[in-house]
């Protein structure tokens, strides 16, 4: 796990405008509306752990950094399984602060190397559902903004003004390095070498990443003929909030017709009661809404 990835830093990703969201942050969100309660919100930052060779490569010269990845997961089990074996002395062109030092090799036993790969096995069974998750939202996302339905813009590092990335850039863009980094090179998106100033930080739309949201109603877990529970609430309040925030005019009805539309079954009290004022608090707006112009009855209209 890299604790210098850009996802353990979220002081340093670029803030938010007012029509646009980081990329970081909206795939946060898709991730929160796709899974609900099973997004942990650490599915950017977990990685699977490099898996070892078999014994029978584990001593190759070029398998120096695997002896040192095995040796870290046997840990306290290591003075059972690993041994030093005096290498190569390096010549004092090659180490002039301790000239003629001894450089040691790690040698491993069987069982012990084994033992290694089995370590790595268990941990990357239990990570397994995070990472599929993972890939599921990019892939989601990706699909998204390929297709339009998720509109993208760039931002220069050193500059204010956004410009929108044709969708099409999506289809050569290297997602590893875009939702590591969140940014790409406009003049060559397909690259993907270190960043600096000449990247472009990636936005995506609030409104149409709220559109989006909703229309994952097919891949959202449908309750039907079963009582909602507070998962299901949390997940309409969250959905219900990014629409406020992108709509703050959007009536109660409107709402409550995403809500439903994305497959999250709720009580029309509990939408009432503890839903709308809670979204409508969350996406900084009074928890009840401005009346509106008093409906003229027949009577009362003119002519």
């Amino acid at each position: 796990m890299n604790y210098d990835s850009l996802w353990f830093r979220a002081q340093d990703w670029p803030r938010d405008q007012a029509e646009y969201v980081f990329l970081f942050r909206a795939l946060q969100a898709v991730g929160k509306s796709r899974y609900g309660e099973d997004w942990s919100g650490k599915e950017f930052s977990t990685k699977a752990v490099v898996d070892l060779p078999f014994y029978i490569d584990a001593h190759l010269p070029k398998n120096r950094l695997y002896r040192e990845h095995a040796y870290k997961m046997l840990a306290d089990e290591a003075v059972n399984h690993v041994t030093n074996v005096k290498g190569a002395t390096l010549p004092p062109s090659l180490n002039s602060m301790r000239p003629g030092s001894t450089t040691y090799e790690l040698q491993f036993t069987k069982a012990g190397w084994e033992l290694a790969r089995s370590k790595i096995a268990a941990i990357n069974v239990h990570l397994r559902p995070i990472v599929e998750r993972r890939i599921e939202v990019v892939r989601n996302f990706t699909e998204a903004a390929t297709n339009g339905l998720v509109v993208t813009a760039a931002r220069p590092k050193d500059r204010h003004m956004l410009s929108l990335i044709d969708p099409a850039i999506w289809s050569v863009l290297n997602l590893n390095h875009v939702t590591t980094n969140g940014e790409f090179d406009p003049n060559n998106p397909g690259t993907y070498t270190y960043s600096g100033s000449k990247f472009s930080w990636i936005f995506a739309e609030r409104a149409s990443l709220a559109r989006y949201m909703v229309s994952l109603a097919d891949s959202i877990r449908v309750i039907s003929n079963e009582k909602y529970t507070a998962s299901d609430e949390r997940r309409a309040k969250d959905l219900a909030s990014i629409l406020l925030k992108s709509r703050p005019d959007m009536s109660k009805s409107d709402v409550l017709a995403a809500i439903t539309a994305a497959g999250i079954a709720i009580s029309c009290v509990g939408f009432n009661q503890r839903i709308w004022p809670a979204a409508r608090e969350m996406a900084g707006l009074p928890t009840k809404a401005p009346p509106g112009r008093k409906r003229r009855t027949s009577d009362e209209a003119g002519p």
